[in-house]
């Protein structure tokens, strides 16, 4: 019934096995259904495109163009394939490469927010692409600023020792990450040093 039906969701429409499984028993059944010629067609048309993508996806050379349209009508069938997440998975890439891999470049050459960077490295390794160079460093620089992060938050929360404080304000400029807990943190340190300084100043005048 849902074969026929037109859902539209992947999860929602049956497997090419369940679509032959549901042709054979309507063909077994003693009175002729219109709607086995119907289940033929969505078949036949399932196949088409399954053989049509594969061939896509084992080119040498991927056509971003011809894998978007693949993608496309891949979507109006009704029976669920594994190459129809493959192909979007493939597009997601190519466009990635295409656009997204320079600006991820670019934001590893500057103070980039880490909110910004992480959501940028989750969508990369998302699709898959966690093996590229570019990819792997953005994401060790996330984990580095992670860190750096918990300790200024702790460094704030607890008071810390201005050798302790200095320590992470020291490794955090040597990363191109924007963290605004070490932003709090060095507000907070030349805050102290000038209230250090004017304790001192009014130390030496009682003297």
């Amino acid at each position: 019934r849902s074969l026929l039906g037109g859902c539209t969701t992947q999860e929602k429409k049956p497997t090419l096995h369940s679509a032959h499984a549901l042709l054979r028993e309507a063909r077994a059944l003693p009175v002729r259904l219109p709607a086995v010629a119907l289940l033929q067609r969505l078949i036949d048309d399932a196949v088409a495109w399954q053989v049509e993508a594969q061939a896509a996806l084992g080119a040498e050379k991927r056509d971003e163009e011809a894998l978007e349209a693949l993608a496309a009508s891949g979507a109006r069938l009704r029976v669920a394939l594994p190459e129809y997440d493959q192909v979007r998975n493939e597009v997601a890439q190519l466009r990635w490469k295409a656009g997204s891999q320079d600006e991820l470049l670019s934001a590893l050459s500057r103070h980039t927010p880490l909110p910004q960077l992480r959501d940028r490295v989750a969508e990369a390794i998302r699709i898959g692409l966690s093996a590229l160079p570019v990819v792997s460093e953005a994401a060790l620089s996330v984990q580095r600023a992670e860190a750096l992060e918990a300790r200024a938050k702790y460094a704030l929360e607890h008071r810390a020792p201005l050798t302790a404080c200095m320590t992470v304000l020291n490794e955090a400029r040597s990363l191109p990450v924007g963290i605004e807990a070490v932003v709090q943190l060095q507000s907070a340190v030349s805050s102290a040093v000038a209230a250090a300084a004017d304790a001192a100043r009014v130390l030496r005048g009682r003297r």
